[in-house]
């Protein structure tokens, strides 16, 4: 019965110790009307990935102003054609927001 007890007391701890090391995303997800070309701009622009972090505080950190998903055109300085401002996002590596809960 020790034996058992101190077998299921180990795995808790390895569990909670394991989920506390996750890597942090900070994804973008479209916000607002598009902006810019017409001809460029979709129904709607995708979540995405901007970057990932070891920490959550790196991850509120990676955090910058005026943040936007842009389309893959690009015009002759090299800025989207068309974009919508982003929500911004940390959250940790096991969950995607894309997926239906």
């Amino acid at each position: 019965m020790r034996l058992a007890l101190a077998m299921l007391l180990s795995a808790t701890i390895l569990v909670g110790s394991a989920s506390a090391n996750c890597a942090w995303v900070l994804w973008l997800m479209p916000e607002g009307t598009p902006q810019g070309d017409p001809e460029y701009i979709r129904a709607a622009f995708a979540t995405i990935i901007d970057a990932a972090y070891v920490t959550r505080q790196e991850c509120e950190a990676g955090k910058r102003s005026g943040a936007a998903i842009g389309s893959n055109a690009l015009d002759a300085e090299g800025k989207a054609k068309a974009w919508v401002h982003a929500r911004q996002v940390c959250l940790p590596d096991t969950v995607d927001p894309r997926r239906p809960k």
